[in-house]
């Protein structure tokens, strides 16, 4: 894609709306107020000047951007044409300031096809007052024309959901023992406590790319008030105004499925609903971490548990997280309220191979049925 940067200068290299900067407010409107904010946050006032990333009067701290000589070497206008985007060096700088997360948002927009003029039209409308117009800027925290309130750059970030779990899992159900469970391996640590979701006689859920642990909770309350997978996804995307974010995987007591890869799920990203089972991941090396981690599951022989790290494996192997390695984790519900097994490794170079490790010596404890007492039966 070849992007004319005059035609779009309100739109910074990195995905930022010029519009809404401080700077170019300052500058163009020659508000005092906005002034006086930037000089308290540090900027020099003989720095406060800018038309926009794409004009020819950008101020020094824009003209230095590293993202501009970046995209100059690899020859294209913005970080969305790039072929690794997004790099590790955008999701870095994307993880600094609200306002430049935000930016990252509009790469991915671009990046899905949506059209460039267009969605300057909506960061314009955005970033001005619903009830005057006035132009503010990202950390307005009202209008001074008007006095309403002002959602900023700050809590619209907030308001998104709270991590981004660049992930590949597989979610089963076993229909011969019962159990439910999912294995899941991820580039960022304590994924264990966010992504899976299971509760036995049930389901089990996998929320990943921009996780909501709730998606997992609300989920599994309506699956035992006898909604289908398929009803349980729709109630769920239904109420979430961020769903084209989210990947969701849900298997249900009976091996019902259903699955959902958002829009903006970061690439490569997809999913597969087999017989009950479900296979998903975002952010992968390859296209055929999925259909390997599918056909591993199938061809898998032994417990639920051995199933599952076993597809697990197959995804590590063939390629996995493009990110790296950080930490895996296996949660498996059988009869009872707490889990069957829960087994997590966190900031570990080979995750998925510890985890295989953990599982095998916990598998042959010699004590491993007076772990798992029952209610009727709470031996101590």
């Amino acid at each position: 894609m070849s992007v004319n940067r005059k035609s779009s200068q309100l739109l910074g290299i990195c995905g930022v709306y010029c519009g809404a900067c401080s700077t170019y407010r300052a500058y163009n409107d020659n508000d005092e107020a906005i002034l006086e904010w930037e000089t308290r946050m540090g900027m020099p006032p003989d720095q406060v000047y800018c038309k926009g990333c794409g004009s020819n009067l950008v101020n020094e701290w824009c003209g230095n951007c590293k993202f501009r000589k970046c995209t100059k070497d690899k020859e294209v206008t913005y970080c969305f044409e790039c072929d690794d985007f997004p790099c590790q060096m955008l999701i870095d700088f994307s993880r600094t300031r609200p306002h430049r997360s935000l930016g990252l948002r509009n790469l991915k927009k671009l990046k899905s096809g949506t059209d460039i003029q267009e969605l300057l039209k909506q960061q314009e409308k955005r970033w001005a007052c619903s009830q005057c117009g006035k132009k503010l800027h990202w950390y307005s925290e009202k209008c001074p024309t008007c006095g309403k309130s002002f959602l900023n750059a700050t809590q619209e970030a907030a308001s998104l959901s709270r991590v981004s779990l660049t992930t590949f899992s597989i979610t089963a159900c076993c229909q011969q023992t019962g159990e439910l469970g999912i294995a899941v391996s991820t580039a960022i640590p304590a994924m264990g406590s966010i992504n899976p979701f299971a509760k036995a006689h049930v389901g089990a859920i996998a929320t990943q790319a921009w996780s909501n642990p709730y998606l997992g909770i609300d989920g599994l309350n309506l699956l035992e008030k006898g909604l289908s997978p398929v009803e349980v996804l729709k109630q769920l995307l239904k109420v979430d105004v961020n769903r084209e974010r989210r990947q969701i995987s849900i298997v249900d007591a009976h091996g019902n499925v259903a699955a959902f890869t958002g829009k903006e799920v970061e690439p490569i990203s997809g999913h597969h609903e087999g017989k009950g089972y479900v296979v998903a991941g975002n952010l992968l090396v390859n296209h055929e971490t999925i259909q390997t981690m599918a056909e591993a599951f199938e061809s898998a022989s032994g417990s639920p548990g051995e199933r599952l790290l076993f597809t697990l494996e197959a995804g590590q192997a063939i390629g996995g997280d493009r990110r790296g390695k950080v930490s895996a984790a296996l949660l498996i519900v059988k009869d009872e309220e707490y889990p069957y097994i829960d087994l997590r490794v966190d900031e570990h170079k080979q995750p998925v191979a510890e985890l295989r490790r953990i599982f095998n010596v916990y598998k042959v404890l010699p004590y491993l049925d007076d772990l798992h007492p029952k209610r009727t039966w709470p031996r101590v």
